[in-house]
């Protein structure tokens, strides 16, 4: 298992003190998940970040698109603000040989901005129901034309596996009713390019919030793309809010269990303001739940 850069918090950390830190606390690396908090970055960059690795490869199991996008309010995707050839670079920089693409929203921003006000109020503790007048109105405008919105991402990835045989490519849902995929698109991309280099990450807090949003549950993401699943990130959800260490909040970790692949990458995404201790004792906890 490894732990996610989000429970640093700070952009201070260098990445061997990052990685230090994380096997002190008996996680085998680290997972690069979060750009806000992705060390030096806004000095120079994956290269400065990484300096000091070396050849020493699998202590970053995972580098999320995320850490190498623009400002985080940036309504572009990921994908869409870094060629393939810088993103390689990257990868080969870390000697990291798996990528996670958070697959961006719908391109419209009224939209966006509608479906970010549904966000505001399961953030606050609110449940929605499939039958809430504006999560109707978000569902029916997003599925119009989103077929054509999704083919520049189908483009990305074509391009990205060219150029990189084999590379484990995992793309994850977002929070927002807004995201460019759901279960059925999906579904409908992977049939569109397949392979078992292209699959599915589970962000257990991502699907928990879209469920409390009104949209699927959980297990059908689990049930439709297990046999696609190549990682997980790691957290409780309770009240509408995510990276709570596990056992607080209310995910269903049997559930998790009956479908996670026992070579599924595994990174514990935890909130900065959680001291060491409570690390270690998830890790643990997760192990039990989660037997690998």
């Amino acid at each position: 298992m490894e732990l996610a850069n989000l429970w640093f918090g700070q952009p201070s950390h260098t990445l061997e003190q990052q990685l230090s830190a994380a096997q002190k606390y008996g996680f085998r690396g680290l997972g690069l998940l979060a750009g806000g908090h992705f060390p030096s970055r806004e000095q120079q960059g994956v290269n400065h970040a990484a300096r000091g690795l070396g050849a020493d490869t699998g202590r970053i199991s995972v580098l999320s698109l995320a850490v190498l996008g623009d400002e985080e309010d940036s309504t572009d995707p990921p994908w869409r603000q870094r060629s393939v050839p810088q993103i390689l670079h990257a990868l080969k920089t870390l000697s990291c040989s798996q990528i996670l693409i958070p697959s961006g929203l719908d391109g419209r921003l009224p939209l966006q901005e509608r479906a970010s006000k549904l966000e505001a109020r399961v953030a606050q503790g609110e449940t929605l129901d499939r039958s809430d007048e504006a999560l109707e109105q978000v569902l029916v405008e997003a599925g119009v034309a989103m077929e054509r919105q999704l083919e520049p991402l189908m483009a990305f990835l074509f391009d990205l596996r060219k150029a990189a045989p084999g590379l484990k490519i995992a793309l994850r849902p977002e929070v927002s009713a807004a995201s460019l995929l759901d279960p059925s698109r999906f579904r409908m991309l992977l049939e569109e390019i397949p392979g078992a280099d292209l699959g599915y990450w589970h962000d257990v807090g991502v699907t928990e919030m879209r469920a409390a949003s009104g949209l699927e549950e959980p297990g059908a993401w689990l049930d439709a793309f297990a046999n696609r699943l190549h990682g997980t990130t790691l957290q409780d959800f309770a009240g509408g809010a995510m990276h709570l260490p596990p056992g607080i909040g209310t995910v269903d970790w049997g559930l998790l269990a009956e479908y996670l692949p026992r070579q599924a990458t595994r990174v514990l995404a935890v909130a900065p303001s959680y001291p060491g201790e409570v690390l270690a004792e998830a890790r643990t906890s997760l192990a039990s739940r989660l037997p690998a």
